[in-house]
């Protein structure tokens, strides 16, 4: 490499070149990244703070809209104990599907009638938003937790069946966003 002159006369000023390869350093530093709960939280169905644990008899496979007819349906059940649906806009008959709970947390249970014990789904389910609900399927008269599905190992087969109606897309069947819910005895 030539040599560069000093403008000034009679200087000489020295450049000097490195051989080496310019390194290029990157630092991946640990990030965290504070997201808001919103993020990942479903929007819950709204409850009622003081709603009280009540026990709700599911007497209807028919699944639509909430009306006062003569039988309780699952989707009716779940707004109940959720506190979205007051036992007021409810007929007589379904309200006698509806007591207090006798012990802990709110229950649906099952009495539907023989050979009609498959929901089917027209939309999808409120969410289970009652802290110490129990779904119990077990409840289904005609349930023996001593029947199993296999001789290997003990499964005991459900009765109660939640399936998406024909023509329909219901992509999720039972969702919690509360603490301490109880699943048992569905098939879904």
């Amino acid at each position: 490499m030539p040599k560069k002159r000093s403008k000034v006369k009679g200087k000489r000023s020295k450049v000097i070149c490195s051989l080496l390869p310019i390194k290029k350093i990157f630092y991946v530093l640990p990030t965290i990244f504070f997201l808001p709960s919103a993020v990942f939280a479903q929007d819950p169905t709204t409850t009622t703070p003081s709603a009280p644990a009540v026990r709700a008899v599911v007497n209807s496979n028919a699944d639509g809209e909430v009306s006062a007819d003569g039988e309780l349906t699952l989707r009716e059940a779940i707004e109940v104990v959720n506190g979205t649906l007051t036992p007021d806009r409810l007929s007589s008959a379904e309200q006698a599907q509806i007591a207090p709970a006798t012990a802990g947390g709110s229950t649906i249970e099952f009495n539907l009638p023989s050979g009609a014990t498959t929901i089917e789904l027209q939309s999808v389910l409120p969410d289970l938003a009652a802290p110490g609900l129990t779904v119990d399927g077990g409840t289904q008269p005609g349930y023996d937790p001593n029947t199993s599905a296999t001789a290997e190992i003990e499964i005991p087969i459900p009765l109660v069946t939640i399936t998406p109606a024909p023509g329909q897309e219901v992509f999720r069947g039972l969702t919690e966003v509360a603490d301490d819910i109880t699943i048992r005895g569905l098939n879904m």
